[in-house]
């Protein structure tokens, strides 16, 4: 029995060993095998020393507006006669948008140059007659003043014409237009939103630096950025709130 035992126990003792001896012998060719790696070669490039100037840029964030805006609306009662406005156009500073129907007061143009022509020819028979000294000097002022109000009322209506053709006061883009041929309108009615698109206002605009600027200076954490378009050049340039 103890022999059997001895025996089982050196049988062990050995399958033991010649683990053992494998994986002592594994790690052994493992070391060696990683002792003769060498690391890859580094590749390095060489260009010449260059002087360079970077731009000083900033991240923020604002909400676009335009720098001028207004809703363009008609001074005069009328019927509308022409729509030249098309949504979303952009227009230059005395494009045509709306046209009023103008006959009325054409006409009456009509007969108020007639009677400024009648005016003036009066005035030059009374300014004869008064060179002749056949005339009162209050008919020769008569005549005069009655040739300013022909013209007055005249150039009154001339203005009207004007006024009912409405132009573009500024350059900029159009929104939704609100009228259409035939609208009959009212003094002050809306006729289209115009909207400046050069320069364009960013505000507020809070940036990356906004706590070292409040830490230096209260006022400067908020500011307004004045977009400057062009055609091919855009910049910026800031200004303090």
């Amino acid at each position: 029995m103890k022999k059997r035992i001895i025996l089982t126990a050196v049988i062990a003792l050995a399958v033991f060993g010649a683990i053992f001896s494998y994986k002592f012998y594994g790690i052994h060719q493992m070391q060696a095998a990683m002792a003769g790696m060498r690391p890859p070669l580094v590749t390095v490039s060489a260009a010449a020393a260059r002087e360079e100037t970077w731009p000083n840029t900033l991240t923020a964030v604002g909400s676009l507006t335009s720098f001028r805006g207004i809703t363009v609306k008609s001074e005069l009662a009328g019927t509308v006669r022409q729509v030249a406005a098309e949504s979303g156009a952009a227009v230059a500073e005395g494009d045509m948008l709306v046209v009023l129907d103008t006959a009325m007061e054409e006409a009456q143009l009509a007969g108020l140059e007639a009677q400024l022509k009648l005016a003036e020819i009066n005035l030059g028979r009374a300014r004869d007659l008064r060179t002749n000294n056949t005339n009162a000097p209050v008919d020769l002022d008569t005549a005069e003043a009655a040739g300013l109000q022909a013209q007055s009322a005249a150039e009154q209506v001339r203005i009207t014409i004007e006024k009912k053709r409405v132009v573009a006061p500024f350059a900029g883009r159009l929104g939704i237009v609100k009228v259409y041929p035939g609208q009959l309108l009212a003094v002050g009615d809306p006729l289209v939103v115009l909207e400046s698109i050069d320069p364009m206002s960013i505000f507020p605009c809070r940036n990356r630096n906004s706590a070292a600027s409040r830490s230096a200076n209260p006022s400067s954490s908020r500011s307004t950025l004045i977009l400057s378009a062009s055609s091919r050049q855009k910049s910026l340039r800031s200004v303090r709130a």
